[in-house]
């Protein structure tokens, strides 16, 4: 058994790569893969630039893989290169502290081998994972340091008509009306009060690749006061590159996907996916708020949401830090929650930029992890 840099250019590498995600479900009242259709190179350009991968395999087969990718984002309102690891995904047979420990050196050579590597990489556990968070965090066989940052939430908020009032003086448009220049400059203004808001280009929005794939101005909504952007909220559709797939129902969850199915029907949104079928979802994206105003983004997301009624989509996928005073806002619509870890990962050498981190609230972009 050993674990080694992905080859992800081989298409029979790729193919690999996506059986075994598609194979590995994550347990649950629904138990979900999580699926990377119909290329899993491309799919992972959201995760961040120079995105690469290691994979476990045992003689010939793959039984593991996890992503380590970059891109910069705000640190104090700053422009610095930050780290992602993500999709850590293991088949059964391959889950030992073994194939860990090897699974992290690997990491870390690609880690050093960068000409302008990050000083640490952010990453999530599901909170109720408590097995991953005890070895994961442990510090033993190798493993790098991990520093909690904050709690964030995943509200799955149905996608219903929604009562809202604009706030004097506030008008919401669609981003088709305006420049993707436009877009990105009040992203980039608005996101500095965040910790880790990625920085973004014109060219993300609007070519059909990259960080932003499939999302461009049409699924964009700016609040507009004063001829100044003071909001901006994207809708991003992400089910044609990758996918929820869900293996299995609770009895618990069953009934409700009886009840929610009929429900659908009289509220016009698409019916809980069945056995095998991916969920029909967005993910709210590009979130910024200038100041934090409660009513620009209360208006800003019910908005949205009611742009997207009856459009063939069950849910809005919504996230924030538990510290962010917009969680409180999306909460306040009918909702389930999931709650997961953010953490910071380094070899070493990222403590003191983790020390320096000022009281900013962390922003993770749902859709890229």
């Amino acid at each position: 058994m050993r674990v080694r840099p992905g080859r992800l250019e081989d298409p029979g590498e790729d193919a690999g790569i996506r059986a075994l995600l598609a194979g590995i479900s994550m347990p649950g009242g629904v138990s979900l893969s999580f699926s990377h259709e119909p290329c899993f190179r491309e799919a992972i350009e959201v995760e961040g630039r120079d995105a690469r991968a290691i994979v476990a395999e045992n003689e010939g087969e793959l039984g593991g893989v996890a992503l380590m990718a970059k891109k910069n984002c705000y640190l104090n309102g700053k422009e610095k290169a930050v780290g992602y690891l993500s999709s850590l995904r293991l088949a059964p047979d391959f889950r030992s502290s073994l194939v860990l420990a090897r699974g992290y050196q690997v990491l870390h050579k690609l880690h050093r081998e960068q000409l302008s590597r990050p000083p640490f990489y952010l990453t999530t556990i599901m909170a109720d994972n408590e097995k991953a968070k005890e070895i994961l965090t442990s510090g033993r066989a190798g493993l790098p340091n991990y520093h909690f940052l904050s709690g964030y939430q995943t509200l799955l908020i149905p996608l219903v008509h929604h009562r809202f009032s604009l706030p004097e003086g506030v008008l919401i448009v669609k981003g088709e009306v305006v420049k993707a220049e436009q877009i990105v400059e009040a992203l980039n203004r608005l996101g500095q009060g965040r910790q880790f808001f990625p920085v973004y280009q014109k060219e993300d929005i609007e070519k059909d690749s990259g960080l932003l794939r499939g999302l461009d101005e049409k699924d964009f909504y700016l609040a507009i006061e004063k001829d100044r952007i003071v909001g901006v909220l994207a809708c991003w559709d992400q089910l044609a590159f990758r996918q929820n797939v869900v293996k299995e129902y609770s009895l618990r969850m069953k009934l409700v996907k009886k009840l929610f199915d009929a429900l659908a029907v009289f509220t016009r949104m698409e019916p809980l996916p069945r056995i095998g079928e991916a969920f029909k979802s967005l993910s709210a994206a590009c979130v910024a708020v200038e100041d934090d105003r409660k009513d620009v983004f209360r208006a800003l997301l019910r908005y949205s949401i009611n742009d997207r009624v009856g459009k063939g989509k069950t849910f809005l996928y919504v996230g924030f830090s538990e510290r962010d005073p917009l969680l409180v806002v999306a909460a306040e619509c009918l909702h389930a929650t999931l709650r997961s870890l953010i953490y910071a990962v380094e070899w070493g050498e990222g403590k003191k930029e983790l020390d320096a981190l000022d009281s900013r609230v962390p922003y993770l972009e749902l859709g890229s992890l």
